[in-house]
């Protein structure tokens, strides 16, 4: 048994001599929040058609996974994949005042982008740039009560959403082998209007 704690301790130790602080190979683990900026303008009201003319601003939480590939000593490329959680918002009729809240779908966010470091150390400061896409793996249509008592139909999001992304992050590399990352990334809709500011936290193994 003493052994194979041995073993276990050299090849441990193996790995983390093996590391870079510019690795070939980075798998992250990441959460953090989503911050969605406010959608239309009450000047789009149309009664019976578009009732609630206005999505309020509104935060979601996510967790996911991504892997990060060097392509050169500053180049890196970067895909990965995110639960998005449901959030309540509240829409508002601006003829009469009435209110319909509800919970927003949750949704798969896909991801890829380019990174480019402007140095390969303990701490490795980066932009990025890149696309996105959200599946909506619940998105039929239903039905909600509003305040005042009326039933409004609620159409859900049927499409994939296309997305442009671009962020600015830094890395701090704990070892060889275990880094943490902070970043922010700005995603705007490609057909509709607005986007949102994600915030995230990335604990990353590296080879």
């Amino acid at each position: 048994m003493k052994k194979i704690f041995l073993l276990a301790a050299i090849l441990f130790g193996a790995t983390l001599l093996a590391g870079s602080m510019n690795p070939f190979i980075s798998f992250g683990f990441r959460g953090g929040m989503e911050y969605f900026l406010k959608q239309g303008d009450p000047s789009d009201y149309v009664a019976g058609i578009n009732p609630f003319p206005v999505v309020p601003a509104h935060t979601k939480y996510f967790f996911g996974a991504s892997i990060e590939f060097r392509i050169s000593s500053r180049l890196a490329v970067e895909i990965g994949g995110e639960a998005n959680q449901s959030s309540s918002i509240t829409l508002i009729d601006p003829s009469d005042l009435d209110e319909l809240t509800y919970n927003t779908a949750s949704v798969m966010h896909f991801q890829g982008a380019i990174k480019y470091y402007f140095k390969r150390s303990r701490l490795s400061p980066y932009l990025l740039a890149g696309g996105a896409i959200d599946v909506f793996p619940d998105h039929g249509d239903w039905t909600k009560m509003t305040k005042k008592g009326y039933t409004v139909l609620l159409i859900g999001d049927h499409d994939e959403i296309m997305q442009a992304q671009v962020g600015a992050g830094i890395k701090y590399f704990l070892s060889r082998t275990f880094a943490v990352q902070a970043e922010a990334r700005y995603f705007h809709f490609l057909k509709d209007p607005g986007g949102f500011v994600q915030l995230s936290g990335v604990i990353l193994v590296c080879f």
